[in-house]
């Protein structure tokens, strides 16, 4: 079993109870998006498969990422932008995120104020973020297409990019807020591109 090319490796023939055995080859995998060589054919990230979030690519097929509580720390997700062969394959990924309160439970008046932070990072092309709270806008209202220059966090090349948003809540009121999230590439000239995503919300 296995394969002349790493992560592959040859295994050898032993004789165990009586049977012909391969002991210690490492047999190939499907080719994923991750700079490994998981198929052993001597080429990396070829004809590599989607990741776990595919199929995200408009806001209604967006992939959930849970909540993202207040002062609990960061959440991160490693994706890519996969272009592949398939007619629902795309070069744009969309998710949505819950920022959510630790607790509703204050003396009286405001609550916060809360911030979410979402940044985009470890980029191997120009990407871009683009980010709406549901108090701006309904998914189904959302562009599917276009540079979101308006929310002034766009930066050039592989430079990452920052999206912040404030608002206060009541007490005894539910504060959470939902995000949609879209990442997008302009070029095609790719099979599988990895990024980094970052959620931290925080409140004073």
């Amino acid at each position: 079993g296995g394969s002349a090319y790493p992560p592959c490796t040859l295994g050898e023939k032993n004789c165990i109870a009586g049977q012909l055995v391969c002991e210690g080859g490492v047999d190939a995998t499907p080719e994923l998006c991750d700079e490994v060589d998981n198929d052993c054919n001597g080429l990396v990230d070829d004809d590599a498969q989607a990741d776990q979030y595919d199929l995200n690519e408009s806001c209604l097929q967006a992939a959930d990422l849970g909540t993202v509580v207040e002062n609990q720390g960061m959440k991160e997700i490693v994706a890519t932008l996969y272009q592949g062969d398939g007619p629902d394959d795309s070069d744009v990924d969309w998710y949505f995120i819950t920022a959510a309160e630790l607790s509703n439970f204050c003396l009286g008046g405001d609550e916060g104020p809360y911030t979410l932070t979402i940044t985009l990072k470890n980029l191997p092309q120009d990407f871009d973020l683009c980010v709406w709270s549901e108090n701006d806008a309904e998914c189904g209202d959302l562009p599917s297409e276009g540079l979101c220059e308006d929310l002034e966090i766009w930066e050039s090349g592989t430079t990452m990019e920052t999206y912040t948003y404030t608002w206060t809540g009541k007490c005894f009121e539910n504060d959470d807020l939902t995000f949609y999230v879209k990442v997008v590439n302009y070029y095609s000239d790719f099979d599988c591109a990895p990024y980094t995503l970052q959620f931290e919300m925080t409140s004073d």
